[in-house]
């Protein structure tokens, strides 16, 4: 899924998906809300979306059609910069223009049969950069990455 897909902003609304062998559109993903950033996750049908509205939306790609999953609202005060996900998939870093630095932990645990599955997430900030980092966290909130 992330390794059969890239995808392209038509506008700030609209995020569509095209296959890596054929060149060719397979989804268009309209949103109500601005679209700030656009990542797949190590799970190949999980593509994260996050918003103008500090929102962090959690979509699953299917066969045919693509379909929220989740969404994570009042993350940041103001709007998120950055967003990258762990390599496994567990921990969301995000960044946002109230000079913190969150980590999202998500714990999902599935069960055989007839017992029910849940999801939760705890996040907790990281770092809170304040006013004296403010002129390093405006040049590199743009390069948060892994390491």
């Amino acid at each position: 899924m992330a390794g059969e897909y890239f995808y392209a902003m038509s506008d700030a609304f609209c995020v569509e998906l095209f296959s890596l062998s054929t060149f060719e559109l397979h989804f268009a993903l309209n949103s109500q809300e601005e679209i700030e950033g656009v990542r797949f996750s190590a799970i190949p049908e999980d593509l994260i979306v996050f918003t103008g509205k500090a929102k962090v939306k959690k979509y699953k790609i299917l066969q045919d059609e693509i379909k929220l999953f989740r969404e994570y609202v009042g993350l940041h005060k103001g709007e998120i910069k950055n967003l990258t996900i762990s390599a496994n998939a567990q921990y969301v870093f995000t960044a946002g223009s109230d000079s913190l630095f969150k980590v999202i932990f998500i714990f999902t645990m599935k069960k055989q049969g007839n017992i029910a599955k849940f999801t939760f997430f705890v996040t907790f900030v990281l770092a809170d950069m304040g006013l004296p980092f403010q002129r390093w966290y405006e040049s590199s909130v743009l390069s948060l990455q892994l390491w």
